[in-house]
């Protein structure tokens, strides 16, 4: 099940077993988590602010 975040930061890469990722910084909460960018997804339904 998906949670909706709110992107602090970011793009930023780390190399990781010799890979390039992309990771954000997210509030979720109150606190703030890093997330792999593969885990986020756009919001395309402006209803979900209301």
């Amino acid at each position: 099940m998906g949670k909706i975040v709110e992107v602090m930061a970011g793009p930023y890469h780390r190399v990781q077993a010799g890979a390039r990722e992309t990771y954000y910084d997210v509030r979720y909460q109150g606190w703030i988590f890093y997330c792999h960018a593969d885990k986020l997804r756009a919001i395309n339904n402006p209803d979900v602010y209301a």
